[in-house]
């Protein structure tokens, strides 16, 4: 596929996201107990607290061996073994397809070997399936401020700063962003 046919589903993505869309994951309350509260969290150990919360929780949201697959998928890429690290996430969305995190990590592999379809494609599986994961949505924008594509970019940072206000980089990108485009009637 295409990076341009990418970017078009990765838009219907974002825009469900937009609208409100509900995860297709299996529901978990612990998630949009702690997602809600980072919404609202002003204190840094709190925000701090809740992201790590929430990381977890995707971390360990597949079945049994998903999770296990994953664990070894990141003790691979923490060796700079990217064959054995994508061989294990295959195995672990093999296992549950319905695992996001699975489909996150391999999507961030895909970016570090510069594989940018392979990883909006994988990208677009996570959203599907948790519209709310604001670090696929920081690494699509990511992936399209990479491929020159700052419009693209700018629309991913927001949606990530929308379930998650407090991503100080991602806010400064998309300032900076905002600052290189020209500027469109009705918007200051």
């Amino acid at each position: 596929m295409a990076l341009d046919e990418t970017r078009y589903s990765a838009a219907v993505v974002l825009v469900r996201l937009m609208a409100g869309a509900e995860p297709i994951t299996r529901h978990h309350a612990a998630l949009d107990t702690a997602l809600e509260r980072l919404q609202t969290a002003s204190a840094p150990d709190e925000i701090e607290r809740l992201d790590r919360m929430i990381w977890r929780m995707w971390r360990g949201g597949g079945s049994r061996a998903a999770v296990n697959a994953l664990n070894r998928a990141l003790q691979a890429l923490a060796t700079g073994d990217f064959g054995l690290t994508l061989k294990a996430l295959d195995e672990s969305i093999a296992a549950d397809p319905l695992f996001a995190e699975g489909w996150n990590r391999r999507a961030t592999v895909y970016f570090l070997l510069g594989e940018h379809a392979k990883a909006v494609a994988d990208i677009e599986h996570v959203l599907v399936l948790e519209p709310r994961h604001y670090g696929a949505l920081s690494g699509l924008g990511q992936i399209l401020l990479h491929d020159d594509d700052p419009a693209g970019a700018l629309a991913a940072f927001e949606a990530a700063l929308h379930v998650n206000p407090h991503l100080v980089r991602v806010r400064e990108t998309v300032e900076r962003i905002r600052g290189t485009l020209p500027q469109r009637a009705g918007r200051r």
